[in-house]
């Protein structure tokens, strides 16, 4: 009978290895656990075990009696799958707490654009200082829990496009500040002008702010004129530096001069522009608010890249791509395994080798509960002697997965 490491207990008579015996430490080919030093080199070595269940005793093969009763139903499947959550490091339940953690900020946020826009509409101006309240919570929870914080930008809505992307870019945007370095107290100014970056919306007519498809031309060279509608609407406030409004006013401007309002070139444009410039467009991309198809998250990095010579610094695209990495958060992924999943958080030291929230088993049957595979872990090579490693970036929706029916489903539980 084959028996993860984990279920070993003592009384169980070992028959076979998932590897040559000659490559493990024991110097008989079967024998009986009766010490515990065993078990664990048994559980340093291999993933699963070959157990005789004829030559075990008594409470142990209670113990194998459990063991294929919990695993009935297995039959069929990809190992792996059974392996998954047994050795990967990954614990569910921490993970949901830190969802329902960033759940909590992100709704803060979400709801602080919300009000903000809708006084903006009616005449009235921002709460300035409860946005600095709002940023820096969203600062200290994306320095403790970015991974957790961007998987919620797959959130999105028709009906509060401007309230998703302001959170989304405010989010994205503080995630490589950091990643870049900056101190604390740049991380709240870019926070600040990346909330408050679209603001000018609320001056334009929902005419032409909610059209879904092309703009005319007048059309066009109206809504164009929402950075600079931002900038005067707050330019007067307490607590809005020249660095806050800078980003809000000049979030359109590319280094090469074609951008808006004030065609600014190179160094004309302050660094934090730039990085609220490219979060912009990337969320754009891949949360398509006007009812165009999304694109991956990978497409809209290669997007940006290719704009890299002309609109956006080279070096600062290359340093984006690394934080947020090859394969992003959120990307659907399909494993040599031929298993799917959601890509739900980044390894610092290899993010080649992310952790994914795997949906779908290798005959594409949907888990009733998402399981992680860490591919950092090498203990898929050890156990099975297959290599797991992310195959492709799947579109989105494949398989008629919705990430961002996925989060709401985990925030409502």
């Amino acid at each position: 009978m084959k028996v993860l490491v984990s279920d070993l207990e003592l009384g169980m008579y070992v028959n076979k290895l998932d590897r040559p015996w000659v490559e493990s430490p024991f110097l008989f080919q079967g024998f009986l656990l009766t010490e515990d030093n065993h078990i664990q080199q048994l559980r340093d070595l291999c993933g699963f075990v070959y157990v005789d269940t004829e030559q075990s005793i008594t409470n142990a093969l209670k113990k194998l009696q459990r063991v294929k009763e919990s695993h009935a139903g297995d039959s069929g499947k990809n190992f792996i799958d059974a392996l998954v959550v047994e050795s990967n490091n990954i614990d569910a339940s921490s993970f949901e707490q830190k969802l329902v953690k960033a759940k909590h900020v992100h709704e803060e946020t979400r709801n602080y654009i919300s009000q903000v826009l809708r006084s903006v509409y009616h005449g009235a101006t921002p709460d300035v200082e409860k946005a600095k309240t709002i940023v820096s919570d969203l600062v200290d929870s994306i320095v403790n829990n970015s991974d957790t914080l961007i998987l919620l930008t797959q959130l999105k809505s028709q009906d509060e496009s401007t309230v998703v992307h302001s959170t989304n870019v405010c989010i994205l945007s503080i995630a490589f500040g950091r990643y870049l370095g900056l101190p604390l107290e740049k991380l709240r100014t870019l926070g600040l002008g990346a909330l408050f970056h679209d603001i000018g919306n609320m001056k334009i007519s929902d005419a032409i702010l909610k059209k879904r498809g092309a703009l005319t031309k007048d059309e066009a060279s109206i809504m164009k004129a929402h950075a600079f509608l931002g900038y005067e609407l707050l330019k007067n406030e307490k607590g809005m530096t020249e660095e806050i409004l800078s980003i809000i006013k000049n979030h359109h401007e590319r280094i090469d001069g074609s951008g808006y309002p004030m065609g600014l070139k190179g160094d004309e444009i302050c660094q934090l522009t730039k990085i609220v410039s490219m979060t912009d467009e990337y969320d754009e991309l891949i949360n398509q608010y006007d009812g165009e198809k999304n694109s991956t998250q990978t497409e809209a990095l290669h997007h940006l890249y290719n704009l890299a010579e002309d609109k956006y610094e080279h070096q600062l695209i290359e340093l984006f791509i690394q934080c947020i990495g090859i394969y992003p958060i959120g990307s659907i992924v399909e494993t040599n395994t031929g298993h799917v999943g959601v890509v739900v958080k980044l390894n610092d030291d290899n993010k080649l080798k992310p952790v994914v929230g795997l949906m779908l088993s290798r005959k594409k049957e949907l888990y009733e509960k998402m399981k992680f595979l860490n591919l950092a872990s090498d203990v898929w090579q050890k156990s099975s002697g297959v290599k797991v490693k992310i195959e492709k970036v799947l579109e989105a929706n494949a398989y008629g997965i919705d990430v961002n029916s996925v989060m709401s489903k985990a925030l409502s539980c």
